[in-house]
C-alpha cells in the first residue's frame, strides 16, 4: 500500500514541477527541486518528520556516466550559504577521496583515522530553517497530503572518526536482518545521527523509531528529501539533490537530479560504508547480480579517472528506479564499530 501512496505523491511532485510550483524566486528560476519522487517504503529512521527540501544548486545533465534523465527545472538557488561558498577546513595529509569529495566540513587524521567534523546545516534553501535564517524559504507542498513538522534546524556538533581498515563483521545481510523494524538486530546501525553526507549534512538509518508513522513522516520531507529531528538535526534517510550538488560544484557532473546524475554519491557511514546512487564513483552502471538485502556489494571503488580510493569496500545503491527492493541508507552494518 506504501508503494502505491508513494506513487500518487510523485505524480503530484511532478505536476508541481511542471506548473513551475517553487517558493522561492530571486536569482533564477527556482522549481521544485524533487523533481524526481519523495523517497518510498519503509523509510524514515528518525522520530520526527520532515526533511529539508531544498533547491541550491543549477543542475543539469551530466557528462561523465550513462545516466540518462534530464532536470525538472532550473533549479538556480538564492540560498546564502551553499557548497560554493561554505567553510570547507581540510587537512593536507587527510586522503584525497575526502579531499574531493566533501565541503562544509572540518576534516583532519587521528592517527590512521579519519575525523570528519560538521554543524550539521545544509547547505540549501530549506522551510525548516528559522524565519530569520538567510536559507529560509516558505513550506510550499509538494502533493496533497504534505506538511511542515514543527522542529526547526540547529546546528550540531556532529564528529566522526572512520578507521582506515574497518573489520568486516561476516554477517549475511538478507531478507531476515533488512527487516526494517527497530531492535530486531543488534547489527543495525543506531536512531540518530550515523553517518556523514558529502554537502555536511547527517545521515539516519532508514528505521522509524517506536510509535513513529513510516507513512506519515513522508508527507513532512522537505524538496531536498531530509527533516529535522526534535532535536534540531536535519538528516537524509534516501536520495537527495544537495550531496549531488556538492559533485557538480567540483565539476563532476551538471545534473543533479538523483537519478539522473552521471556520478552518484551521497555520503559515508559510521562504519566506512559508502552510500551511492545510481552509479558506481566513475560513472558506470552498477552490476546488480551480487547485491545483498539493502543493495549492498564488495569491489574496488575507482573514481573516473581511474583512481582506486577503497580497496574491496563495502558499499550500498540507492536508485529507487532501477532498485527499488531497498530504496534507503543501509539499515545494517557491515563493518564493526560506529564512532559518532
Amino acid at each position: 500500500m506504501l508503494r502505491s501512496l508513494v506513487t500518487a505523491i510523485f505524480v503530484f511532485s511532478l505536476t508541481l514541477v511542471g506548473c513551475g510550483g517553487d517558493d522561492d524566486a530571486g536569482g533564477g528560476v527556482q522549481s521544485n527541486p524533487n523533481g524526481d519522487r519523495p523517497p518510498a517504503g519503509n523509510e524514515t529512521g528518525d522520530n520526527t518528520g520532515d526533511n529539508t527540501g531544498d533547491n541550491t544548486g543549477g543542475n543539469t545533465g551530466d557528462n561523465t556516466g550513462d545516466n540518462t534523465g534530464d532536470n525538472t527545472g532550473d533549479n538556480t538557488s538564492t540560498a546564502g550559504r551553499t557548497v560554493v561558498n561554505c567553510d570547507t577546513n581540510i587537512a593536507d595529509d587527510v586522503p584525497a577521496f575526502y579531499k574531493k569529495y566533501f565541503r562544509c566540513v572540518t576534516i583532519s587524521m587521528d592517527g590512521d583515522s579519519v575525523v570528519i567534523e560538521s554543524d550539521g546545516l545544509p547547505p540549501h534553501l530549506s522551510f525548516y530553517y528559522e524565519t530569520s535564517d538567510e536559507n529560509y524559504t516558505e513550506f510550499v507542498s509538494q502533493g496533497d497530503g504534505f506538511y511542515q513538522n514543527p522542529n526547526r534546524i540547529e546546528a550540531q556538533n556532529i564528529r566522526m572518526t572512520l578507521g582506515s581498515n574497518p573489520r568486516v563483521r561476516g554477517l549475511t545481510i538478507n531478507d531476515s536482518l533488512v527487516d526494517g523494524d527497530v531492535g530486531s538486530s543488534q547489527d543495525e546501525y543506531g536512531m540518530g545521527t550515523q553517518g556523514v553526507a558529502l554537502n555536511s549534512v547527517a545521515l539516519f538509518n532508514p528505521l522509524a523509531a517506536p510509535g513513529d508513522d513510516i507513512e506519515d513522516e513522508l508527507f513532512s520531507f522537505d524538496p531536498y528529501f531530509g527533516h529535522p529531528a526534535q532535536g534540531g538535526d536535519y538528516h537524509y534517510h534516501t536520495t537527495s539533490m544537495g550531496p549531488l550538488e556538492v559533485l557538480e560544484a567540483a565539476g563532476l557532473i551538471t545534473n543533479t537530479t538523483p537519478g539522473s546524475a552521471g556520478i552518484e554519491m551521497y555520503g559515508i557511514m559510521c562504519d566506512g560504508t559508502l552510500i551511492l546512487g545510481c552509479t558506481e564513483l566513475n560513472g558506470d552502471a552498477p552490476d546488480s547480480s551480487d547485491f545483498d538485502s539493502q543493495n549492498g556489494q564488495v569491489h574496488d571503488i575507482v573514481d573516473e579517472e581511474g583512481t582506486v580510493h577503497f580497496t574491496d569496500r563495502y558499499h550500498i545503491h540507492i536508485c529507487p528506479e532501477l532498485f527499488p527492493a531497498h530504496q534507503f541508507t543501509p539499515e545494517i552494518q557491515y563493518y564493526d564499530g560506529c564512532d559518532i
